[in-house]
């Protein structure tokens, strides 16, 4: 006895996502003599994907892959608690990113 197998279907498509972040973190401080307590912190304001997913479908069950790019834009800033003057750096970092993964439509409209 087999399986019968109703469709199946090839399936490829571009994703994409942006996140507003508030991911901050602070220093407790270092005293330096003759310069002051100087402080640290670092702020990630944003995150980005963009990847291309392929896959195959059958039935309610999807199998993919997905491979594409992330960037990440941060700031950096050394404050002097004694002065008050501060110094700040911003960048923006990018990597790869890849996964595979299931997907199940448990009604047309909807998957998980």
């Amino acid at each position: 006895m087999g399986t019968t197998i109703r469709s199946l279907t090839f399936v490829f498509g571009v994703e994409a996502n942006f996140d507003w972040t508030s991911l901050n973190a602070t220093g407790s401080g270092v005293f330096i003599p003759t310069v002051g307590t100087l402080q640290g912190s670092a702020n990630t304001r944003w995150v980005t994907t963009v990847a291309g997913r392929f896959g195959v479908a059958f039935n309610q069950v999807l199998f993919y892959g997905k491979v594409g790019g992330g960037w990440v834009g941060n700031t950096a800033t050394i404050t002097n608690l004694n002065t008050g003057a501060s110094i700040s750096a911003s960048n923006t970092r990018d990597g790869w990113l890849g996964g595979v993964g299931l997907e199940w439509a448990f009604t047309p409209n909807w998957s998980t």
